[in-house]
């Protein structure tokens, strides 16, 4: 598995509106009607989550344990889909969307399940209601700075969509990961207009 494209060429290929082009609307970056939604894990899932094991890390890189990798394709593609789409301007933001994707995948091991099938409650445990609760979920590499990340590759795989229960989180800064820096600037220029005339 190699990583995926960078975020901005994505967006062109989407169409993505601009600053410049703000009529343009946005489209869903990520079709989660092609992906297998079942949300058990199969035999096969299951035992290559535990061959992999904490080599899980490894990932976009995957040189350990080809076969198994490849068995975990049904989960793994639609997170790298996902991270594709997501603004990561620095190479350390690149790593924090590739953790968030780790994260998740450890988190089928633990419920011996497709993230396709969680609950809201699960998805609150693994993304913590407060950055306290995030970082006593999560081991020592999963960086802060994850959570982010962690929140918007189920967000755009249509898995959780009530955020409130997150608590506080830089929402602008979320917002710009997901839509794109220019498009949240321009649509947070237009509400300040209204709210100022």
């Amino acid at each position: 598995m190699t990583a995926p494209a960078p975020a901005r060429a994505a967006r062109r290929e989407q169409g993505v509106a601009t600053g410049s082009d703000s009529a343009s609307p946005w489209p869903w970056p990520v079709n989660v009607t092609t992906y297998d939604r079942t949300p058990e894990l199969s035999p096969h899932e299951a035992h290559a989550l535990a061959v992999i094991g904490e080599d899980l890390r490894e990932w976009p890189r995957c040189r350990r344990h080809p076969a198994a990798w490849r068995a975990l394709d049904r989960l793994v593609r639609p997170l790298a889909d996902g991270r594709a789409v997501l603004t990561k301007p620095t190479r350390r933001q690149g790593r924090c969307a590739d953790v968030a994707v780790v994260a998740i995948l450890r988190q089928c091991a633990d419920e011996r399940s497709a993230f396709w099938g969680w609950s809201a409650s699960t998805w609150r445990q693994l993304l913590g209601a407060t950055q306290g609760e995030f970082r006593a979920t999560h081991p020592a590499w999963v960086d802060r700075q994850v959570r982010h990340y962690l929140i918007a590759l189920p967000y755009l795989q249509r898995c959780l969509t009530d955020l409130r229960p997150l608590g506080n989180y830089k929402r602008v800064r979320l917002a710009e990961k997901i839509f794109g820096p220019a498009l949240v600037q321009t649509i947070v220029a237009r509400v300040a207009g209204v709210l100022a005339s």
